[in-house]
């Protein structure tokens, strides 16, 4: 159920529609906001770990009001229960193991509300050879499941690309399994 906003002593503060007649006083109520945010947080993090963006839009989405949002923000950072670089670092390992270039997990922690800063930061420590070597194992077993063995450069450059890698990390691959005689 979305919460609503109601202005208690001059303040807003967002309630359960439940229970818009049980709070006379700000402080009460914004209490209450702040247990109940923590409780819905609590939820979605013991899922999987969140970016900021994601768990104040969350917190938007079911009608709490931006003051309660930042507070609830502040005290999961504080208690290390949020950090957006830890996120960024276990969502691109996860990426990687499940084969995705850099361009796909570039998108994707976009996607996830996180600034391009701490993405480009996190990437400079992944090497580009942990990208080659997964870009290559996956042309290989790519390789090995054509049936007709026409056009191979263009079918494995295609399917790299779409699977997100560059075209400087595609082209080492192709060279590199020119050289093993994995393609002509």
């Amino acid at each position: 159920m979305r919460r609503i906003t109601v202005i208690i002593e001059d303040k807003k503060v967002s309630i359960n529609p439940k229970n818009i007649d049980k709070f006379s006083n700000f402080n009460d109520a914004y209490q209450k906001a702040i247990s109940e945010a923590f409780k819905y947080v609590e939820r979605l993090i013991k899922i999987r770990d969140r970016s900021t963006e994601e768990l104040k839009k969350r917190l938007n989405e079911k009608g709490f009001y931006e003051n309660e949002i930042e507070y609830v923000i502040d005290v999961l950072r504080k208690n290390k229960l949020l950090d957006d670089k830890r996120f960024v670092k276990t969502l691109i390992e996860s990426y990687v193991k499940k084969g995705y270039g850099l361009f796909k997990i570039k998108d994707n922690l976009i996607e996830k509300g996180i600034d391009k800063y701490t993405i480009e930061e996190y990437l400079k420590e992944s090497l580009e050879k942990d990208f080659f070597e997964q870009a290559r194992i996956l042309a290989i077993k790519k390789i090995k499941t054509y049936k007709e063995k026409g056009h191979i450069k263009d079918r494995v450059k295609r399917y790299l690309f779409m699977r997100g890698f560059d075209s400087k990390i595609i082209d080492r691959v192709i060279d590199e399994l020119k050289r093993e005689g994995t393609i002509k």
